[in-house]
């Protein structure tokens, strides 16, 4: 084995591990209190039959870090009424909420990952809040030897958690064995991580945290300065008016361009679009998705992303319409999944796609 290959296999096994906690990632940042209850209810077999809250919730309480929510039946709650009193209670008391305990009919249910750290505490089963031993939580094998299910209750395991992993542990695996072990393959190992994280977050809530977008914009901007980045249209723009700037601050100037511009540009054709058609077009996430991808890629690189994940969600986007029959006007198309897919391919083809783009318009 040579030693660039070694250098790939610890770096794919090392992309397991944050995969693995991408995984708590994904799921500590786009649950909430409420999410948990809802799907602890959900799992109930006579919760459909109730159609009504009774009006006899006691006052939420705190018993240490332990959020507690009492009512006299054990059935389906209005959202409106629960969220809002978890969240109202969290606000006005200002504390670290680290479990929620709803009481319904003296049965008490226990959610421990509500309002969490990504750190604390250990990680537990969604359905029967057991926690995961450590032998039971290594990256893609753990999830083939309990065959997809919990160790303790038996529920299916989501295929995104060994998906996630896999994809993390490849992306990394790939990018030293094309660059090495060096700050150009750390950044886009770095992308790469943000980006498999928006993709999973988005396809299965429809939400991008900011811990990602906002957080994944500055460290762009950051290694910016240490991996610069081609000039393009900012170094147009200096070469224009005759100023000398060092390559990094170039490359800097590169990435606030590509972060900017096609960000700017695509909220205000979701802007237009939302006051004709009276319809979101673009939720906001995605416009700090696109300034968090442009931060990485500079404007050619995210000009690129966005060109591929248009053509493939529009051909994707069509089929899956087709085939399931859905409305068109009212379905909602996770397109920051595609923007993610792109990006990650754009990165992996190592300046290929869009060393083709640039010369294509010369």
């Amino acid at each position: 084995m040579t030693e660039t290959a070694l250098y790939a296999v610890i770096a794919g096994l090392f992309g397991l591990l944050i995969g693995s906690f991408l995984n708590v990632c994904i799921y500590r940042w786009t649950h909430t209190p409420w999410d948990l209850v809802i799907n602890h209810f959900a799992r109930t077999p006579d919760a459909s039959k109730y159609d009504e809250w009774f009006q006899a919730t006691e006052p939420a309480r705190l018993d240490g870090k332990v959020l507690t929510v009492v009512s006299r039946a054990a059935v389906l709650p209005d959202q409106s009424q629960l969220e809002a009193r978890i969240n109202a209670f969290i606000r006005t008391r200002g504390v670290g909420v680290e479990s929620v305990r709803f009481i319904a009919e003296d049965h008490p249910v226990e959610f421990r990952q509500c309002n969490l750290s990504v750190v604390r505490p250990r990680s537990a089963c969604p359905a029967c809040n057991q926690p995961i031993a450590w032998y039971d939580n290594i990256p893609v094998l753990s999830f083939l030897l309990l065959r997809g299910r919990c160790r303790h209750c038996q529920e299916k395991i989501s295929w995104t958690y060994p998906a996630v992993e896999l994809l993390t542990g490849l992306f990394f695996a790939w990018f030293v064995a094309h660059s090495g072990p060096n700050l150009t393959a750390a950044k886009d190992c770095l992308f790469a991580a943000f980006m498999i994280g928006l993709i999973f977050s988005d396809l299965e809530t429809l939400l991008l945290p900011d811990e990602f977008t906002i957080g994944g914009f500055f460290a762009g901007l950051a290694l910016s300065l240490f991996v610069p980045l081609p000039p393009t249209l900012f170094g147009l723009f200096v070469d224009l008016f005759g100023m000398h700037l060092g390559l990094r601050f170039i490359s800097l100037g590169e990435a606030l361009a590509g972060a900017l511009i096609p960000s700017g540009a695509m909220w205000f054709l979701g802007w237009c679009f939302e006051k004709i058609k009276q319809k979101e077009y673009l939720g906001f996430g995605d416009v700090k998705m696109i300034a968090m991808m442009g931060a990485f890629l500079g404007l050619s690189g995210v000009v690129v992303t966005l060109l591929l994940a248009s053509v493939a969600g529009s051909v994707i986007g069509l089929a899956y319409l087709k085939i399931t029959r859905k409305d068109p006007a009212t379905h909602y198309f996770p397109f920051a999944s595609f923007m993610g897919a792109a990006a990650l391919i754009v990165v992996a083809a190592n300046g290929g796609i869009t060393g083709w783009y640039e010369h294509m318009l010369r």
